[in-house]
């Protein structure tokens, strides 16, 4: 069945653009810049849920010298990436993204139900564009979640009020960075939404690389904890900061999350701040 796919895809691909290269125009322009049609295509080896596929595109030059490569407009149309379709893309992505997963095992599941044999280039190469590709509509999505939970929290029934709560934290150990003399620490961040009876609706995820002092994540967090405020017109859920009592994460506590105030009324936020118990412990 998977090869049946394979074929017909691949024959719906290579009849996107005529058969006659000089039915397509001669010349085009794209980002403001014209390019010219090359005489005869060529091939592309390209990456489906099916396995992998020969695709036969027409080419674009740019018409004067301007250094920019070979423009592709079927490869545009079919939304391809790094040479894989958005469908398999989405299914790399995903595969990495959840928990436990390793590049090994990514590699293993795309090769076991999907015939691609991918190198760990080509596995971060196609990854990093979906990452990049969501990155612009992240933000609003994730505000808009949140404040879809708060609705559903707020007209819910129980003894409580509705809780917003912020955590972040970091890897337990350090990861080389700059040649692999310095040792930083990778973060997380969640913002999750519980009703009035104590129950978790869901929970928005963050995370960054490894950062001296993690402030990528200090601004995305706060840029998400004050577009939801912002937008929230009811009154406000109950606030609350559950972290351990690292350096990095009390700090943020301190700088941040302690003098914020209100972004439309400007009153000060009275927030409750947790420290898991099994850290405490730990360190007394």
């Amino acid at each position: 069945m998977r090869e049946l796919g394979r074929l017909g895809l691949e024959w719906a691909y290579n009849h996107v653009e005529p058969q006659d290269v000089t039915a397509l125009p001669s010349h085009v322009e794209f980002e403001s810049t014209p390019y010219t049609r090359v005489r005869r295509p060529t091939p592309q080896i390209v990456a489906t849920l099916f396995g992998k596929v020969r695709l036969w595109r027409v080419g674009y030059r740019p018409t004067h010298r301007t250094g920019e490569p070979t423009l592709f407009p079927v490869a545009l149309q079919l939304g391809l990436a790094a040479g894989a379709t958005p469908a398999i893309a989405e299914r790399a992505a995903y595969y990495q993204s959840e928990a436990g997963a390793t590049q090994r095992r990514t590699r293993q599941r795309l090769r076991d139900e999907h015939g691609l044999r991918w190198g760990i280039k080509k596995l971060r190469e196609v990854v990093a564009r979906v990452a990049d590709g969501m990155a612009a509509a992240r933000h609003d999505v994730q505000v808009q979640n949140i404040l879809r939970l708060l609705e559903q929290a707020w007209v819910g029934t129980g003894p409580h009020k509705p809780v917003l709560s912020v955590g972040r934290d970091g890897i337990s150990f350090g990861l080389p960075v700059r040649g692999g003399t310095v040792f930083e620490v990778a973060t997380a961040g969640t913002v999750t939404v519980m009703n009035r009876r104590g129950r978790r609706l869901g929970t928005v995820y963050l995370a960054h690389t490894p950062e001296s002092k993690q402030g990528t994540m200090s601004r995305n967090l706060t840029r998400l904890v004050t577009a939801v405020l912002q937008a929230w017109e009811r009154p406000l859920p109950r606030l609350c900061y559950v972290t351990d009592a690292g350096d990095n994460e009390s700090a943020y506590y301190a700088t941040v999350l302690r003098p914020m105030r209100h972004p439309r009324t400007g009153d000060r936020l009275d927030g409750v701040r947790v420290v898991d118990y099994y850290h405490a412990s730990e360190r007394l």
